[in-house]
């Protein structure tokens, strides 16, 4: 509530001095900074009683699209079911907000950031994203591997469908097998002779 009325502040005061303004307006950026948005998240998921729904929903409306790879670190491990969904639905808005930003965090060296990113990615069906999601099929990480080739299969264009052979000869057979029954649903005749 606060941070929304600053912001109407700062729209509607003209006569406000160039350095309130500026700091008013950094009030928003600091909830986004890494460290602050961590510790506001573990101190929900440690709370006995968590704010109302919408009142969370409006505080993590406020979030940049910078606070994206903090939001996918933290969502595996908040135990608060319903703080974890909001947090599911503020990572939503910002990566449907920010692709450039969703698809270098495919990349993160975090695992928890990669694979929540990966999984975002096919959600939005991001076609941007194949070619990172490509590479993460040669990762050593076999569920690095295994939620790339869900992305592709979620995303579902050409592209990642004819990405998806290079999962066929994979070392893990769960990921070998997942490929094989999507390009078999999609009748990809490309993938026969090596399925065979």
């Amino acid at each position: 509530y606060l941070l929304r009325e600053i912001r109407v502040v700062v729209e509607r005061a003209r006569e406000l001095a160039p350095e309130s303004r500026a700091a008013l307006e950094a009030l928003g950026q600091r909830l986004s900074a890494p460290e602050t948005l961590r510790q506001l998240i573990t101190q929900l998921d440690d709370s006995r009683d968590l704010p109302a729904g919408d009142d969370l929903s409006l505080l993590f409306a406020e979030l940049d699209p910078s606070s994206l790879g903090t939001v996918l670190a933290t969502i595996g491990s908040v135990r608060e079911a319903r703080l974890r969904e909001l947090l599911a639905g503020a990572a939503e808005r910002l990566a449907s907000a920010n692709t450039t930003e969703l698809i270098r965090l495919i990349g993160s060296t975090e695992r928890a950031v990669a694979i929540e990113a990966m999984r975002r990615a096919g959600g939005l069906r991001s076609a941007a994203a194949v070619a990172p999601l490509a590479k993460m099929l040669s990762d050593a990480d076999r569920e690095l591997r295994f939620v790339a080739v869900q992305a592709l299969i979620e995303i579902g264009s050409p592209g990642s469908l004819q990405m998806l052979d290079r999962a066929l000869a994979d070392s893990d057979r769960d990921v070998r097998v997942l490929a094989v029954r999507a390009l078999g649903a999609r009748a990809q005749r490309s993938a026969l002779p090596r399925v065979e």
